[in-house]
């Protein structure tokens, strides 16, 4: 966006009748290539950019956003429908745009300088059919590649109002997915591997891949283990697909609408000792490291669980204003298009002092669970009671022994969490979407009913 359309946006706050009045705007580009049996099954090439502004009006809050804003009578329809929706609002919420003091202060975020847009697109596409052959080649189970995917983007972030705020940012991110079918008699496996990058490299390609491969070779001859109760680790991909699916827990929004099961719980100790669970929105070359939220809070570093101990939620404005408590810089929108909701940048589980195979010495025998299934449908992020197809490996003498398959992992999120022994130091980050990022290492999560055979 043009900085004097923003500017003369704020410029014509008062004549629109707002008494204070915010201007977002974002611009980007995208770049995605999905390879299959040796052509392109999916191929998009994008730039997109979009404004949305916030304005208070009588007390009220009022949106608009548009994809245009070019002409005198761009900027007049973009207001007026600001205006008008402030006027409709029906919301007894009291409206808050940030307003900087003084002291205010933003931490630089430290990024590697990335690298991978200086490759064309088509040398990229290339590189990707040539890794299907090579891991075909080299991998002779491998009876097809289910999933060959890489996707980049970078974008820019900028946030004006009229209470003296003025900032940008800019960010980009890299990654790839690949998940081949291999095949043995009658039996096949799908096992998939998620990596970042900084640089495009296809040295960086085929280890993901051959990572890949690996894992689903690993799973052929999986069967279940008899019905009982086992000593249980969660490799780091597990516990991050099941911390995710409850991150919901730690939103203020949901404590203040009673959905969440820490209500009131706040210096409380609800984890193991061994447990703290990180927020860090400046982790160098973090997937969602960001120096502000979508209102313009500086965003802060939060040990939201500290050796156990539940220290703060996640608040926006209006969560924070309505607690009493200082914002905590995690009100992000999903675009310019969307209202301003909760979510954490880097979130993750804090990694411990041991190393992934001493945690499985630790234990002896029981199972290591590599991944979860269902996680929407078997588990209830409420109560955190869960019932959950899984798949992963037998722990034999503290070592990985035999594959094992249909399998139902059930018991309580909470509880799991208070029955933490060892956390590893294999920390990974194995989820990004939106401007979060998810990470843990692998866990020893005490004992869990595993229904088998």
């Amino acid at each position: 966006m043009k900085k004097q359309w923003m500017e003369e946006a704020l410029r014509r706050a008062s004549d629109y009748g707002f008494e204070a009045l915010e201007v977002y705007a974002e611009s980007g580009s995208h770049f995605s290539v999905k390879v299959f049996e040796g052509d392109i099954d999916t191929f998009n090439l994008a730039t997109s950019a979009g404004v949305s502004v916030r304005g208070i009006a009588d007390g009220k809050m009022g949106y608009a956003f548009t994809e245009i804003l070019e002409t005198e009578a761009d900027l007049e329809t973009l207001l007026k429908s600001c205006r008008d929706n402030a006027a409709i609002n029906e919301s007894e919420l009291e409206p808050v745009l940030y307003r900087p003091s003084a002291e205010t202060s933003y931490k630089e975020v430290e990024r590697t300088p990335s690298t991978f847009f200086e490759t064309s697109p088509a040398e990229k596409t290339k590189a990707l059919i040539d890794l299907e052959s090579e891991m075909l080649a080299q991998f002779p189970l491998i009876s097809k590649i289910n999933y060959n995917l890489y996707s980049e983007g970078r974008g820019r972030v900028e946030i004006r109002n009229t209470l003296g705020l003025d900032l940008a940012y800019e960010s980009d991110l890299a990654y790839m997915v690949f998940a081949p079918i291999v095949r043995q008699g009658e039996e096949t496996r799908n096992e998939h591997k998620f990596g970042l990058m900084r640089r495009f490299d296809p040295e960086l390609l085929r280890s993901v891949a051959a990572e890949a491969a690996q894992a689903s070779v690993a799973m052929l001859g999986a069967s279940p283990v008899p019905s009982g109760t086992y000593r249980v680790a969660l490799r780091y991909d597990a516990a991050v697909s099941l911390f995710e699916a409850m991150v919901s827990i730690f939103s203020a929004e949901a404590v203040e609408k009673g959905l969440s099961a820490l209500k009131g719980k706040l210096g409380e100790r609800i984890a193991s000792e061994y447990l703290s669970i990180v927020e860090n929105p400046h982790l160098k070359d973090g997937p969602a490291s960001a120096p502000f939220d979508s209102e313009g809070v500086p965003t802060q570093l939060k040990r939201v669980v500290d050796q156990g101990v539940l220290t703060t939620f996640f608040h926006n404005l209006r969560t924070a204003a309505k607690s009493g408590v200082a914002a905590t810089g995690n009100g992000f929108r999903g675009s310019y298009k969307s209202s301003v909701g909760i979510s954490p940048t880097n979130f993750y589980i804090e990694p411990g002092q041991s190393s992934a195979d001493g945690l499985l010495q630790g234990i002896g025998a029981g199972l290591l669970i590599t991944a979860f299934d269902g996680l929407h449908a078997g588990l209830n992020a409420i109560s955190g009671d869960f019932s959950l197809s899984a798949r992963g490996f037998q722990i034999e003498d503290g070592k990985v022994g035999r594959p094992v398959t249909q399998i139902t992992a059930a018991g309580n999120f909470f509880e799991l969490l208070k029955g933490i022994r060892v956390v590893a130091n294999d920390l990974k980050f194995e989820s990004v979407g939106g401007n979060s990022a998810f990470g843990a290492p692998s866990l020893d999560v005490g004992v869990l009913s595993i229904s088998g055979s």
